[in-house]
């Protein structure tokens, strides 16, 4: 009847360890929290949220991640004389037709006075005239549902890009329709609706669906006809790679739901089939009557997508990013919806809809990176970015069948002397890192095919230029592109896809990734692992080397007049995220 560390014990038992051969019953014991026979990372967050949920939120995390960083305070106390910036951007290669839309330069951090407001409504004055004449605006697709009570979503205007209509499907979506400024979902069928939008290709850049909704009513569960557990009541927005439903199917690059869960509750994820969600659920409240928007993104450079969300007044929180399909574009948007609203008061409220080429989230991309050193089989995690990143758990997969990962020769963050990040758990003293949770735990079923770490009771916060090393943990002469790297935000729970950084250098000698050059990577050596790991050539430069630590390569030092403009360029407030050459 308790959720405690002794619990921790349990579940990380089975972290990573192949449960395929078990029993629902017994996977679920082993921490397979979603069905997927695997305790991985997805079921670390499910884990870590019902522990904070019975042990309080940021039980243990709170007392050391409130305080900034020293540079931190820095960039506030800059910050607060910064009123306006507008700062360059690359444009995006968002592609319409054959021609190239840029992104807006203007980001309006504050209007603090009349001329900052200005600014800011020749902007959006200048973007709303666009988005209503020839010239490619941020709004692509924009549906505001001003229509007259009981036009159907096939008939509702594209205020954006007029002519262009959703192709509805009207047999399957009978009850919903614009009611007072909203398109109301009200069906009463268990069909799935699926409505289309073909939109001009996206085949490079980000784009992103936006869904404004003013509320919903779920709250009628009891009887099959308002609920029922193999098919659930869902809302779905999707980008699929076909221009149309007619070529062969729906082939979806990214989608994002709002759905009952089996249990009768609503959460939102991401998800690319009717299977389990690559990005774990957030719950909501089944009934709402305030704001709530979600966000769907895709990256065909990165051939990922993401889902954002906004509750009422607050700001956007990304909820995870994941891979999809490689090859897959955004050529037309799907809305779908599905089983019965037709319950007692059930109703669905979309506010607008629409689709742009312009951040609407404003929250950061900046992610962590997984530097992997090809020619010594290093690897590290990085903060090469002016953010900062609070982790809780991290994932390192490789697809092959063998995997192309040297656990060997892996330094795992609780491996390292002394402890990263330790913190006093509920053990009844005051030693760091010393009891159950207290620190860094490797997943058990960690292998040459998955590396895995979770924090219970705490998290690594990476600020700006943290480096951890992880020993030599890849396979030298592997295949890097079969790697994943994915991490837990502490601070909001989502699973994010890192960076992953290639770089070639050859053996300096030290085998077990610490930093230095001693005795222990001698026999490290000595002791083997895989003949790809260790190579003759690792012993001559170990030999060339014993006794040095190793030292960063030392960059070129900028001429005074470039120092003087890295400080006016600071003081002005044009912080740029950091690009390594």
């Amino acid at each position: 009847g308790s959720l405690t560390v002794a619990d921790w014990t349990a579940f990380n038992a089975g972290g990573e360890v192949n449960l395929s051969g078990l029993t629902p019953a017994q996977q679920y014991q082993a921490g397979d929290f979603n069905e997927d026979e695997e305790n991985n990372i997805f079921d670390f967050a499910a884990f870590k949220n019902a522990y904070e949920a019975a042990n309080g939120l940021g039980s243990f995390e709170a007392m050391i991640a409130g305080v900034p960083e020293p540079s931190s305070l820095t960039l506030i106390a800059l910050g607060s004389f910064m009123l306006l910036r507008r700062r360059q951007r690359r444009p995006t290669a968002f592609t319409r037709s054959t021609e190239i839309i840029p992104r807006s330069s203007f980001e309006v951090t504050s209007m603090k006075s009349r001329s900052q407001l200005l600014i800011f409504l020749v902007t959006g004055l200048t973007l709303v005239w666009a988005g209503n004449s020839n010239i490619h605006a941020a709004v692509l697709e924009d549906f505001q549902f001003g229509d007259a009570n009981g036009t159907l979503l096939g008939a509702a205007a594209n205020s954006a890009n007029t002519g262009n209509f959703w192709n509805e499907d009207p047999d399957s979506s009978i009850g919903a329709s614009v009611l007072n400024g909203k398109y109301r979902i009200q069906k009463n069928n268990v069909d799935l609706t699926t409505h289309i939008l073909d939109i001009d290709n996206v085949t490079t850049g980000k784009a992103w669906l936006v869904a404004e909704i003013s509320g919903w009513n779920f709250s009628s569960v009891v009887g099959p006809g308002n609920f029922d557990s193999a098919e659930l009541e869902e809302f779905r927005l999707a980008f699929l790679n076909n221009d149309s439903p007619d070529q062969g199917g729906n082939t979806i690059t990214g989608q994002a739901t709002i759905q009952r869960n089996s249990m009768g509750g609503i959460e939102l994820v991401g998800r690319l089939t009717t299977g389990l969600p690559e990005i774990a659920p957030l719950a909501l409240t089944t009934t709402r009557s305030t704001p709530f928007t979600m966000v769907l993104e895709i990256d065909e450079n990165a051939e990922n997508y993401s889902v954002y969300y906004k509750d009422n007044a607050g700001p956007f929180t990304l909820l995870g990013t994941a891979p999809h399909v490689a090859g897959r574009n955004g050529n037309s948007l799907r809305m779908g919806v599905n089983n019965n609203f037709g319950g007692t008061g059930e109703f669905f409220d979309l506010d607008r809809l629409y689709l742009t080429n312009t951040d609407p989230t404003n929250v950061s991309n900046d992610r962590l990176t997984l530097q992997v050193n090809t020619g010594t089989g290093e690897l590290k995690l990085i903060n090469d970015t002016v953010s900062t990143f609070d982790i809780d758990a991290y994932t390192i997969t490789s697809s092959t069948l063998n995997g192309e990962l040297n656990f060997s020769s892996w330094n795992s963050l609780s491996d390292h002397n002394p402890l990263v990040d330790p913190v006093d758990g509920p053990d009844g003293d005051l030693t760091l890192g010393n009891g159950i949770g207290e620190t860094w735990d490797e997943a058990p079923g960690s292998s040459d095919k998955v590396l895995a770490e979770r924090f219970l009771l705490g998290s690594s916060i990476f600020a700006t230029d943290r480096e951890e090393t992880l020993g030599m943990g890849f396979q030298v002469g592997g295949d890097i592109n079969s790697l994943l790297f994915q991490y837990r935000n502490a601070d909001t729970g989502a699973i994010v896809t890192g960076i992953i950084d290639p770089i070639s250098t050859g053996p300096n000698g030290d085998s077990d990734g610490d930093g230095d050059i001693d005795g222990r990577d001698f026999l490290r050596w000595q002791r083997g692992g895989s003949p790809n790991a260790f190579s003759p050539g690792d012993l001559a430069a170990w030999q060339m080397n014993y006794g040095s630590p190793l030292v960063a390569p030392i960059l070129a030092v900028p001429e005074p007049a470039t120092w003087l403009l890295l400080s006016v360029a600071a003081v002005g407030g044009k912080f740029a995220r950091r690009r390594r050459a």
